[in-house]
């Protein structure tokens, strides 16, 4: 069976395009990304719609998005923002890769799934 693959619409885009500026800006710069109601409105969605930001992230296409993540990579990053020389860069960038594998489901609830995650993580705090 062939899966489909829905294109996202344009707030579903621009709301992917913020998502990925905001995980990128707390990374080096320290500063926190809002909250994903808050994306939403900046993407286009209504205060209404926004409120409830499981609209967009229970979505096919929300799901594809996290999906074209890299676990792997995401772990790779870590290990680098965890061995940063500026200290108070570290915990900012270290924040951003554990927000992302939140929304991925990966942090902390499937840790039987993903135990060479949490092994490879348990390494970089130990």
């Amino acid at each position: 069976m062939v899966k489909t693959v829905r294109k996202p619409n344009a707030r579903q885009k621009k709301a992917m395009e913020l998502f990925m500026y905001y995980l990128e800006r707390q990374t080096k710069n320290g500063i926190a990304p809002p909250s994903m109601g808050k994306i939403m409105r900046e993407a286009g969605w209504s205060d209404t719609t926004s409120k409830q930001p499981a609209v967009l992230t229970n979505t096919e296409v929300w799901k594809e998005f996290l999906s074209e993540i890299d676990d792997t990579q995401i772990v790779k990053k870590w290990k680098e923002w965890a061995l940063e020389d500026d200290p108070s860069l570290r915990g900012h960038a270290l924040k951003a890769g554990e927000n992302i594998m939140k929304l991925k489901d990966r942090y902390p609830t499937q840790k039987t799934q993903n135990s060479h995650i949490h092994a490879d993580l348990k390494d970089i705090y130990d």
